[in-house]
């Protein structure tokens, strides 16, 4: 590998990392708390997520949004065959990690598909709705990232991943994609984030750098906008030490 390529992919990644810090602080904390290597593929991971997160609300028209998501789905097939990556620096750190696993690679697919669902605005009918988009949006960000962290997570950890990630969701999110509900997401939130801790129990402390952001969601629950940036820190700290969400 050449120095210029090894510059390269730094440089990536250091974008990756600053777009999370800016777009997702919550993940950026707990992200911070793995070692160099696992801690990039996060920061690849997560700022994969931000771009597509943000492309309903910067396009004028549908179609639009549907060619940008397009062009990551695109993206992604060229980073899985191993192909010169897209000038582009999430894709150039996301070729530089080591290729996803074809179910980790089939959630991402399901979850931009998932995505295209607010290009058209059209409103959840009841929280059990809402739960189950973000289950395969929010909720398969998690467990991927779970997963390249410990590959030996059982599939009740991942269940519990995926309902704690759900549970954030609900009560970070669900208010603005779902005004219409009231309090029944925030109902559902404090529900799932209590049924996800009791299956984590004390979770492996290889897994925790992608899971302890979670443990704001009774701050964001009790809070409306959120805990402060104090907070944040400590809670994720916490989260780290006892290896609970």
């Amino acid at each position: 590998m050449t120095q210029k390529t090894d510059s390269a992919i730094v440089s990536a990644i250091a974008h990756c990392a600053d777009l999370v810090r800016r777009r997702d602080e919550d993940r950026w904390l707990s992200a911070n708390y793995a070692p160099p290597r696992e801690r990039a593929r996060l920061f690849a991971l997560y700022a994969l997520h931000a771009e597509i997160e943000r492309i309903p609300g910067v396009v004028s028209e549908a179609p639009l949004g549907e060619i940008r998501l397009q062009w990551w789905r695109d993206a992604l097939d060229e980073v899985n065959e191993g192909k010169p990556a897209r000038a582009h620096p999430v894709v150039e750190a996301m070729l530089a990690q080591a290729p996803l696993a074809r179910e980790a690679r089939a959630s991402l697919d399901a979850a931009i598909d998932s995505r295209a669902r607010l290009l058209y605005e059209e409103p959840f009918s009841n929280v059990d709705e809402l739960a189950g988009w973000l289950a395969r949006t929010e909720g398969a960000l998690a467990v991927i990232a779970a997963r390249a962290l410990d590959p030996l997570l059982s599939p009740e950890a991942m269940l519990g991943v995926e309902e704690a990630a759900v549970g954030n969701a609900l009560a970070r999110i669900g208010p603005a994609l779902a005004p219409h509900l009231g309090e029944a997401a925030p109902e559902a939130a404090a529900r799932f984030h209590k049924e996800a801790a009791q299956k984590l129990g004390e979770i492996s402390a290889l897994a925790m750098p992608a899971l302890a952001h979670f443990r704001l969601t009774p701050s964001y629950l009790a809070r409306g906008k959120g805990p402060s940036p104090i907070r944040k820190r400590i809670g994720i700290f916490s989260s780290i030490a006892r290896g609970r969400i």
